[in-house]
């Protein structure tokens, strides 16, 4: 089992993975979620939002989405106790 939001972004190492599976929260819940660790860290919220607008959301729908397709299962969960993440398995 190898799991990693990045791995497959390489078509060379998802050549290796015998089954993959990509689930997907809603983004507006992957932003809530954030908020909520990173500001019981102490984190500020406006620079939580910064990051996430300026880094983090770019990053996910140039690297992360775009690999989602590739995968044989997809799942989309729309539930806030369902984190984002790929399974791999070898």
């Amino acid at each position: 089992l190898f799991s990693s939001l990045l791995c497959a972004y390489c078509g060379q190492v998802r050549e290796l993975l015998d089954i993959k599976v990509f689930v997907d929260l809603d983004s507006d819940l992957r932003l809530a979620r954030r908020v909520l660790r990173d500001t019981a860290l102490g984190r500020d919220l406006t620079g939580v939002i910064t990051r996430y607008r300026n880094f983090i959301k770019p990053s996910f729908e140039d690297f992360t989405h775009p690999v989602g397709p590739c995968v044989r299962c997809t799942e989309t969960a729309n539930d806030f106790a369902t984190t984002f993440f790929f399974f791999f398995f070898f």
